[in-house]
C-alpha cells in the first residue's frame, strides 16, 4: 500500500462523465504536472473497454486496474474496470471529481465515501438526491465541496488545488471533518428517534 500512496500522491480520480472533456482537461494539467495520474472510473465498468479503445488511438499510456500491472511515471490514466474498490482508492487520491453530477438526469453521484475518507471533493451543477447533503456540509463548512459549473471552472480549480498544497490540504480536512460531523448528526438524530419510540411504547403499555 505504501507504494501506491507514493504513485498516486498527485492524482484526481474522476467519476466518467463526458471522455473528451476529461482528456482535454487532462491534457493542459499534464503540461505543468507532468506525472499527474489520472484515475478514472467509468461508471459502467462495461464502458472500459470503448474508453480503452479511445486511449489507444489517441496513444494515451494507461493500465486497467483488473491486469494488475505496475503504475509508472509514464502512466498517464489508471483505469479502474473492477468492483468495490472506490473506498480503497479515495484512501490514496487527494482529489476526487464526481463525474455523475455533470451531467443532468443521472441523479446525481454520491460523494459520501470521498469525503470520509478526506479528498478534496468536487461535484458538478447536478448533484440530484445529494443536495441536501451537498448543502448540509456547505452548513457546517462551506470549503468541504467544490461545486463547479462546467468544464473550465473545473479546469481553473484543479489548477489551483494541484499548484497550493495549503488550499488543497484545507478542502481535504473540511470535507473529512464535514462529513463526520453529519454523520455524527444522523446518527444522533436516529438515536433519539428510537429512544423517543421506546418511551412512546412504555407509557402506551403501562395506560394499557
Amino acid at each position: 500500500m505504501k507504494g501506491m500512496i507514493s504513485v498516486f500522491s498527485q492524482a484526481i480520480l474522476i467519476f466518467c462523465f463526458i471522455f473528451s472533456v476529461i482528456l482535454r482537461i487532462h491534457e493542459e494539467l499534464v503540461n505543468v504536472y507532468p506525472v499527474l495520474l489520472l484515475i478514472l472510473v467509468p461508471r459502467h465498468p462495461e464502458d472500459c473497454k470503448n474508453i480503452s479503445l479511445a486511449l489507444k488511438k489517441q496513444k494515451v499510456n494507461f493500465v486497467l486496474r483488473s491486469t494488475r500491472e505496475v503504475v509508472s511515471s509514464i502512466t498517464r490514466v489508471y483505469m479502474v474496470d473492477t468492483l468495490g474498490e472506490l473506498r480503497m482508492l479515495y484512501r490514496v487520491t487527494p482529489i476526487a471529481v464526481v463525474g455523475g453530477s455533470f451531467l443532468p438526469g443521472l441523479a446525481g453521484h454520491n460523494f459520501s465515501e470521498a469525503a470520509a475518507a478526506g479528498c478534496a471533493v468536487m461535484t458538478g451543477p447536478h448533484v440530484g438526491h445529494f443536495y441536501h447533503m451537498l448543502v448540509e456540509m456547505w452548513q457546517i463548512n462551506p470549503l468541504a465541496v467544490k461545486q463547479v459549473s462546467g468544464e473550465f471552472e473545473l479546469l481553473q480549480t484543479l489548477k489551483e488545488l494541484l499548484g497550493d498544497a495549503s488550499t488543497l490540504g484545507a478542502r481535504q480536512r473540511a470535507a473529512k471533518d464535514a462529513f463526520s460531523i453529519m454523520s455524527d448528526g444522523v446518527v444522533n438524530r436516529v438515536w433519539d428517534l428510537v429512544c423517543r419510540l421506546g418511551i412512546d411504547s412504555q407509557t402506551n403499555t403501562l395506560s394499557s
